[in-house]
């Protein structure tokens, strides 16, 4: 195949619509799909996920309080200032 060929096929290509270039979408077929790919997926053990959740509890936790002291710190810098006026 030439440069004047490969030039006119993605010319040809680019004027047909996307469902003439790809199959249909078909929702049974998607779902099948998903189906066997969530079969692939190694899920974690109870064990696991109970401890990234204990993870992710904590974390938020902290970082909850941390924004809470940096709140109230602001708030009480703020209300100073409007006092001075």
């Amino acid at each position: 195949m030439n440069k004047e060929e490969t030039t006119q096929d993605s010319q040809e290509s680019a004027k047909q619509t996307p469902l003439e270039t790809k199959e249909r979408f078909s929702l049974v077929k998607y779902v099948k799909n998903s189906y066997k790919e969530l079969k692939k997926v190694k899920w974690p053990t109870r064990k696991d996920a109970i401890r990234s959740t204990g993870i992710v509890i904590i974390f938020s936790v902290l970082v909850a309080g941390f924004l809470g002291v940096l709140d109230y710190g602001f708030n009480q810098g703020l209300t100073y200032l409007i006092s001075l006026t």
